[in-house]
C-alpha cells in the first residue's frame, strides 16, 4: 500500500506527527486516531511503516484498524477519550499554556486534549514541554475513582452557587475531574443544572 504518513521521519516531533495524522483522518474514527498517534509514538514510525507496508491498498479507516489489531496494547480506552475531550469543556485556553509549542496554538479544544492524552500515557514527564496542567492524574483511574469516592468532600456544588449548565452526565464528570485534580477544588462553587445541546440542523 501507499506509504504510511509519508512526511514523518523517525526525528519527526510529537506535535508534527499529530499534525500530520490529524489532517489525513478527517472523518475517522477519533479513537482509533488517537490510538495510532499513541502507537507511532510507542513504537517508532519505522515499525508502523514497514507493517503497513505489508497491507494491501485499504481505505486509511482499515489501515488504523489493522494497525491496531497489531498493536492492542496502544488502543486508548473510548471512556478515558470522552473524559479528557469533556475536559476541554471546562478548561480555558491559557490555562494550558498552550504557547509552549506554538503548533499548537491553532488546534480547538478536542484536537488538543487528544494530543494531550496520548503524550501523558506515552511519557507523562514530556507533558511540561506542551503545558503546565498535570494531566497525567486524570489519567489515573486510582485518582478518578477516588474523587468521585469523596465527591462530598470538594465542596463543588451548592444551591446558592453560580448556575452552571452541563450537557450530560459524561460533562459533569469531566468538570468534576477538572475541578478537583486539575485546579485542587479552587474554583468557585455552582450549582449544577443539566441542559442540553442544540443540534445544529442539517443543510
Amino acid at each position: 500500500m501507499a506509504k504510511f504518513l509519508p512526511f514523518v521521519v523517525e526525528k519527526s516531533t510529537p506535535t508534527h506527527i499529530y499534525q500530520t495524522l490529524i489532517s489525513r483522518s478527517k472523518g475517522a474514527n477519533m479513537v482509533d486516531v488517537t490510538s495510532v498517534f499513541y502507537a507511532v509514538l510507542g513504537r517508532g514510525i519505522k515499525e508502523i511503516r514497514f507493517f503497513t507496508s505489508e497491507l494491501p491498498d485499504m481505505d486509511l479507516n482499515k489501515v488504523y484498524v489493522e494497525i491496531l489489531n497489531k498493536y492492542p496494547q496502544y488502543r486508548i480506552d473510548s471512556d478515558l477519550l470522552r473524559l479528557f475531550q469533556d475536559m476541554g469543556r471546562h478548561i480555558k485556553k491559557y490555562e494550558l499554556s498552550y504557547t509552549k509549542s506554538e503548533e499548537l496554538a491553532d488546534y480547538d479544544m478536542k484536537d488538543l486534549m487528544m494530543f494531550y492524552l496520548v503524550i501523558t500515557l506515552h511519557d507523562s514527564e514530556l507533558l511540561n514541554e506542551y503545558t503546565d496542567i498535570h494531566f497525567d492524574v486524570a489519567a489515573d483511574q486510582e485518582e478518578v475513582k477516588n474523587v468521585f469516592d469523596n465527591i462530598g468532600n470538594y465542596g463543588l456544588f451548592s444551591s446558592e452557587g453560580e448556575l452552571k449548565h452541563f450537557t450530560d452526565k459524561y460533562d459533569l464528570a469531566a468538570y468534576v475531574v477538572y475541578a478537583v485534580l486539575l485546579r485542587d477544588s479552587k474554583l468557585p462553587t455552582v450549582k449544577a443544572e443539566y441542559k442540553k445541546e442544540k443540534k445544529s440542523k442539517r443543510q
